[in-house]
């Protein structure tokens, strides 16, 4: 209700996501996986008969301009991406040199804006190509990681489904690259829990430790 309210569309988007995923792939529920491909099939009917009033919730009373660029992010990020060809190795610096950077290549009046709306090419205008590597490599180990030890347990299918949440907010916003915000530390405890909870809860690591070593078995030797 809360994100229906707040019409925080990326967000609605990565839930209706997550529903999906967890009805279909990991609630196990024959019943409930049937119902809601039937159910998803019927939405997406009704969708097409009242896509005038989905297309005007969407859009948030603004044009269909503003929905093709998804509120001037496609601007937001050409910009981006010229500042990255005049610096591509070290960047511009975080926070005030990336913004900088934006506002010395953005060629619009109506505002100017704070960051690159987009996590990788943040991180790329910030610190360069091995920042946006960094970037990439980080949300990679985390969704491997997640998908890999998903069937051990609902703790794990919660913190997969927040790396699939981060990750797609991470297309329209930066979560770690811009500055240390709650999002951030939601992020950074969720990275955590995923990476440093995959080693101790490693079946095959815990059945290998259990077995017994035959050198550490003291033998008697003969004369």
């Amino acid at each position: 209700m809360t994100l229906v309210l707040a019409r925080t569309r990326i967000e609605q988007l990565s839930f209706l996501i997550l529903i999906l995923l967890y009805a279909i792939f990991f609630s196990g529920k024959f019943v409930l996986r049937i119902g809601t491909i039937i159910s998803t099939a019927v939405l997406a009917a009704l969708g097409i008969l009242f896509r005038s009033t989905i297309i005007e919730y969407v859009s948030r009373g603004q044009n269909a301009n503003s929905l093709a660029t998804l509120n001037d992010r496609t601007r937001v990020w050409q910009s981006a991406i010229e500042a990255i060809r005049d610096r591509p190795v070290l960047g511009y610096g975080y926070v005030v040199g990336a913004k900088n950077a934006l506002r010395d290549h953005w060629i619009y009046t109506h505002w100017i804006p704070p960051h690159a709306h987009n996590e990788y090419l943040h991180a790329f205008v910030s610190g360069g190509i091995l920042a946006a590597i960094l970037a990439l490599c980080i949300y990679g180990l985390a969704l491997w990681t997640g998908f890999r030890t998903a069937y051990r347990g609902l703790y794990q299918v919660f913190f997969l489904f927040l790396m699939i949440l981060f990750t797609v907010r991470s297309l329209g916003g930066p979560n770690l690259t811009y500055i240390y915000t709650r999002p951030g530390a939601i992020f950074l405890l969720t990275f955590i829990g995923l990476v440093g909870g995959a080693e101790k809860l490693s079946p095959r690591k815990l059945k290998k430790r259990s077995r017994p070593l035959s050198h550490s078995v003291p033998q008697e030797v003969g004369a």
